[in-house]
């Protein structure tokens, strides 16, 4: 079995490597640097973050939570325009003739007339006819003798 040597790998860029020396990855280049072994003593300031995974598959579905309260009831909505007037109906069939009603009391006499004025005399008539001669008259009686 041959084994690996690290200077065999490209993804690595080693400069004047030490004895100690860590291996970290600068994902700028795409490549392993070496790194100086840290000193003991106090520790060196945080390095960057890197950077962000992928992110994982979604979790299952939890249950279904208890329904809420219902709301309050929205404002009135304004009023619709109004429709056209519907067809004239049929007329409908006469009623009975009702009963006569009683005759009322009689009212009171109107007063008099004023008289009216005298009219025109008429013209004078015609003359008549001559009426028929009388009957003799009887006889006299005779005078006395002389």
């Amino acid at each position: 079995m041959s084994r690996l040597r690290l200077k065999q790998i490209q993804e690595l860029l080693l400069n004047n490597p030490q004895n100690g020396d860590y291996l970290a990855y600068n994902n700028v280049t795409g490549k392993w640097e070496n790194q100086n072994a840290p000193l003991d003593g106090t520790s060196g300031s945080s390095g960057s973050s890197g950077s962000s995974g992928t992110s994982g598959s979604s979790g299952s579905s939890g249950i279904d939570g208890t329904s809420g309260s219902s709301g309050s009831s929205g404002t009135s909505g304004s009023s619709g325009s109004s429709g056209t007037s519907g067809s004239s109906g049929s007329s409908g069939i006469d009623g009975t003739s009702g009963s006569s009603g009683s005759s009322g009391i009689d009212g009171t006499s109107g007063s008099s007339g004023s008289s009216g004025i005298d009219g025109t005399s008429g013209s004078s008539g015609s003359s008549g006819t001559s009426g028929s001669s009388g009957s003799s008259g009887i006889d006299g009686t005779s005078g006395s003798s002389g």
